[in-house]
């Protein structure tokens, strides 16, 4: 959520007023209440959102989410 030009908040409303396609996971160590609110901002600007995860997160779930966004090629290549 904090980030050096502009919050998670600021980059979400970018993303949706460029209709991006871009894969999202929103991650914070703000208060849950605030990650369900991102992410519900997320879902209604009809972003393609991932997952939304508070800290601290799981490194390996967190891998499998960042894998599950790259195309097929990618993730067979990345696999060890």
């Amino acid at each position: 959520m904090i980030m050096p030009a502009m919050d998670g908040i600021e980059v979400i409303w970018e993303l949706a007023r460029r209709k991006s396609q871009a894969s999202l996971i929103i991650l914070s160590g703000f208060d849950p209440r605030v990650v369900n609110a991102t992410r519900m901002l997320a879902e209604k600007s009809q972003l393609n959102l991932v997952a939304s995860l508070s800290k601290p997160v799981d490194i390996e779930q967190l891998r499998e989410l960042f894998l599950a966004c790259q195309p097929r090629n990618f993730r067979q290549a990345a696999r060890p």
